[in-house]
C-alpha cells in the first residue's frame, strides 16, 4: 500500500523517533512526512529533514 501511496505521513511519539523498535514498517526515503512531538532526541528530527523528509512538530506552535 505505501509504494502506491500518494504521500506517505508517519505520525510518532517522539520518543519511538530514531530508535531501532521490532518491527520495520517502511524506510525513511518513502517518506513524505513525520509529525512527532518535542519528546524525541533533537538530532533525530534534524536527521530526518536533512533526507527531504518534513518533519512537524505537533506541540510546537506552527510558524
Amino acid at each position: 500500500m505505501i509504494g502506491r501511496a500518494g504521500r506517505v505521513v508517519v505520525v510518532a511519539d517522539g520518543s519511538e523517533v530514531g530508535r531501532n523498535l521490532l518491527a520495520r514498517v517502511v524506510g525513511v526515503d518513502a517518506v513524505d512526512e513525520l509529525i512527532t512531538d518535542s519528546s524525541a532526541d533533537q538530532a533525530e528530527p534534524a536527521a530526518i529533514r536533512a533526507q527531504n523528509v518534513k518533519v512537524t512538530i505537533a506541540d510546537e506552535p506552527a510558524c
